[in-house]
């Protein structure tokens, strides 16, 4: 059971801002607490999930390109980093439908 309540403050640190994260923390235990579960055990899952650092996630190197999905084009794309750039503009382009 703490492994539940651990999880959703956890997700509360990771999505909300400073200045909402102590209003969803009390949202979170009361929540619990009226689903029946013991005081003790929520007081002690949302301080252990609350004192544990935050993990910082590294900023990408690389530009990153997010495009909707197009029957092959993305497979192509993924290639295109293992075809010389003279190339990718014949690559691209038969995909498109011109050339």
């Amino acid at each position: 059971m703490r492994g539940v309540i651990s999880g959703m403050v956890e997700r509360a640190r990771a999505i909300c801002d400073e200045e909402f994260l102590a209003k969803e923390l009390g949202l979170i235990k009361t929540t619990f607490f009226s689903n029946g579960y013991p005081a003790a055990l929520i007081s002690s899952a949302t301080t252990y999930a609350s004192a544990r650092p935050e993990e910082q996630v590294p900023s990408p190197t690389v530009p990153l390109l997010i495009l909707p999905y197009y029957n092959g084009l993305g497979e192509k794309i993924e290639r295109m980093g293992l075809v010389p750039i003279v190339e990718q503009e014949n690559l691209l382009g038969s995909v498109s439908g011109s050339t």
